[in-house]
């Protein structure tokens, strides 16, 4: 494997990533949950779709870019009574991400973006970059993938709501896996909260 063309940090060997580390390349940490969506939406929409969004980065920018594996969980106490949402506490979200931030700066990366798909935990991955900051010598840095592509999207919705499971979420999961959206249970719904 070519460390310049590669872009997914796990398909490289231990040797290989050493050359990736010469390159300096950025490492983009994706962040998500697992949760409901809505009855048409599969539990892997936040975290399918900014892995998504960072790999094609990475496939973009392969000699610059490299996509480590998704954080799948969050903070989701508010989804909990719905079947299949896991939470994880804030402090373990945040202590978790940055074992892995403060990994990668150990072996000499000095640009981290951490690119979150998951509105809770917007909060905790901020704190996650300011931390690494602090603790490493790399620079840490955290977004959410949704302002890559609102430009874009407003050109074509149709719904003025911006939210959970929405038209957002649902067209560009319908672009990404069109065989995974159940379209004939999508409906105006308010189905954010549990008991």
């Amino acid at each position: 494997m070519n460390p310049r063309e590669e872009y997914r940090y796990n398909r490289l060997t231990w040797a290989e990533l050493d050359e990736a580390i010469a390159l300096q390349k950025v490492v983009i940490l994706p962040t998500g949950s697992t949760e409901q969506h809505g009855r048409h939406l599969p539990l892997d929409v936040d975290v399918f779709l900014a892995e998504s969004v960072c790999l094609e980065v990475g496939r973009r920018a392969a000699e610059r870019v490299l996509v480590l594996p998704p954080i799948d969980y969050g903070l989701n106490m508010h989804h909990i009574d719905f079947p299949g949402t896991i939470h994880l506490e804030p402090e373990i979200f945040v202590d978790f991400c940055l074992n892995i931030t403060k990994s990668v700066a150990y072996h000499g990366f000095e640009k981290i973006l951490l690119v979150n798909g998951h509105g809770s935990n917007a909060p905790l991955v901020e704190l996650v970059a300011r931390k690494t900051v602090l603790a490493t010598h790399s620079l840490c840095f955290a977004c959410g993938y949704f302002a890559f592509a609102t430009d874009a999207f407003a050109k074509v919705k149709e719904t003025e709501v911006m939210a959970h499971a929405d038209e957002f979420e649902t067209l560009l999961y319908l672009h990404l896996a069109p065989e995974r959206v159940q379209m004939d249970q999508a409906a105006e719904d308010n189905d954010r909260m549990g008991k």
